[in-house]
């Protein structure tokens, strides 16, 4: 080993004068010849509607439509063909108000639900199995006809099948209402716990603690967010882009139910099927079929919905440069999307007048958020102010979407804020978005959200409500 590190510092690092020095100088001028010159144009817009390199067009509507539908049938198959429920009542509800995590954490094996402050209303290694053992039709979904306890692999094989079809609408979601668009390998490479060998997982649940004055302090509630490290440049600049994107709650809750509820009972499955196959902390692992989730079987998922709810396939290389797009046509100039954004310096802002507290304690910004009073929440290599930009980016993000994340809540001693004419651009056909987002809400699980599991509606309550959504 010493002298493989030898010869290493010896010919393969820059300072050498030697043939990896020259491929490495010639590298970085390709590189900086590549970033200052324009590329062809590939974007064109008509009104709201959008088109790439003239193959793939559509309407701001028709894209908040299919983010829709995605999500009706996400959770279709979730509850229905996963949690296997007969109705949304018996669906358990997850405590947000009161969900917390540790970054911190890096045993292996470990995520936010072994959070010991977590108080879960059902356990999640025996819920779906004593389902199943409390129902003969659910047993007759699993188990051989005629006997007792023999598992039938080929129906095995179809729940599995319902499981990879909710992997790949799960991913297309996250990948489309998170933010800006990662790239292929970084978002099929999440983790949900912790690895061996130091990999630490990528999904979070984050308190969405107030980064406004307009924030609900007393009523805090979780969301889902994934974090990706961003690797370009890092041979020159030395440092990863650690990049943060929010999930929507509707999305949100789809993460949780599957990691929370479905996974247990799946890895089971997985080992009966696979005769003990190695169990993969990966949010997207190999399949029952030895199938792997690349870019390319990604674009193919992204592609078969997007042809089937706008009538126009477009996947991973296409999204990326229409998110950047429709974010530079519609969103804020400081919340829009770019390519390759270069970390910028930290230092004293006089625009900021909350940057003066760090200086009156002897140091810059930059320093207070790397070293001082830094919360539990703050990954390496991350401090709050960048957090809390990517946060709004991604806010934005869903009002734009119609997938909201805000609170809307009255404060006495206010007067509303009245909409101005860009921020009436982030919300067109607001009244259909908002009609179509109520009739998809489960009204049984919002009641028993708020009142508790045991609530129920009286009468014709429930059908009351229906009617008037």
């Amino acid at each position: 080993m010493e002298l493989v590190q030898k010869y290493m510092n010896k010919f393969m690092i820059r300072g050498t004068n030697g043939a990896m020095q020259w491929m490495l100088d010639l590298r970085t001028y390709g590189l900086k010849i590549h970033y200052n010159t324009t590329a062809e144009g590939s974007i064109d817009w008509v009104g709201e509607q959008i088109s790439w390199k003239g193959s793939v067009q559509f309407t701001m509507e028709q894209l908040r439509e299919m983010i829709g539908e995605l999500i009706r049938e996400s959770r279709e198959v979730l509850f229905y063909d996963l949690m296997l429920i007969k109705s949304e009542a018996e669906i358990p509800v997850i405590p947000w108000s009161s969900l917390r995590d540790n970054p911190r954490n890096e045993e292996v094996g470990w995520n936010y639900l072994q959070d010991e402050r977590n108080i879960w209303p059902v356990k999640e290694d025996t819920w779906l199995q004593t389902r199943i053992g409390e129902d003969q039709a659910l047993q007759d979904r699993f188990i051989q006809e005629g006997t007792v306890s023999d598992w039938d692999g080929e129906k095995i094989q179809k729940y599995l099948d319902g499981v990879v079809q909710f992997q790949g609408l799960l991913l297309v979601l996250m990948h489309i209402t998170g933010g800006q668009p990662a790239q292929g390998p970084e978002i099929t490479g999440l983790q949900h716990s912790n690895g061996v060998k130091g990999r630490r997982r990528n999904i979070f649940i984050e308190q969405n603690t107030p980064f406004s004055e307009e924030s609900n302090w007393l009523n805090p509630e979780a969301l889902v967010v994934f974090v990706t490290q961003y690797h370009k440049g890092y041979s020159i600049s030395g440092k990863e882009k650690i990049i943060h994107c929010y999930l929507p709650r509707m999305v949100g809750e789809l993460y949780v139910y599957f990691d929370w509820l479905v996974q247990p009972f799946q890895k089971g499955l997985d080992v009966l099927s696979h005769e003990g196959k190695g169990l993969s902390m990966l949010v997207w692992p190999m399949d029952h079929e030895g199938k792997i989730w690349d870019t390319p079987r990604m674009t193919r998922v992204m592609e078969r919905g997007s042809r089937r709810w706008m009538g126009v396939p477009f996947g991973v290389q296409a999204w990326r440069e229409l998110a950047i797009g429709i974010s530079h046509r519609f969103l804020r100039k400081d919340h829009a999307f770019d390519y390759d954004k270069e970390d910028e310096e930290e230092g004293f802002n006089a625009d900021h007048p909350e940057d003066i507290h760090d200086v009156q304690a002897g140091h810059v910004p930059w320093i207070a958020g790397n070293i001082y009073s830094r919360g539990i929440m703050e990954m390496s290599g991350v401090v709050a102010s960048m957090r809390e930009r990517f946060y709004q980016a991604s806010q934005e993000w869903h009002r734009f979407l119609g997938l909201d994340m805000d609170r809307f809540q009255v404060k006495t001693g206010q007067k509303r804020k009245q909409i101005d004419d860009k921020q009436s651009e982030l919300q067109p056909n607001a009244l259909i978005v908002c009609g179509k987002r109520l009739r998809r809400m489960d009204i049984v699980g919002k009641l028993k959200e708020m009142l508790g599991v045991e609530a129920e509606f009286r009468g014709c309550q429930q059908a009351v409500i229906q009617s008037i959504m």
